[in-house]
């Protein structure tokens, strides 16, 4: 069976939601973060499925 193209990443962005879901504080920050620097995250480290599943998941991730 052949592999959709972003599969990997579809998985790992999906899961990095359902993290965020459980951690308001974490989905807070990440709303506030964006809030500033929507337009530059989104150049720097949302434009390639890898990027924002990587990104996503940092703050998911963050200690807070």
């Amino acid at each position: 069976m052949v592999k959709a193209r972003y599969t990997e990443y579809a998985k790992a962005f999906c899961e990095a939601i359902k993290t965020l879901a459980e951690e308001p504080a974490n989905l807070d920050n990440l709303e506030s973060y964006l809030s500033r620097h929507f337009d530059g995250w989104l150049k720097k480290f949302a434009a390639t499925p890898e990027d924002i599943a990587a990104e996503l998941k940092a703050f998911a991730d963050m200690e807070i």
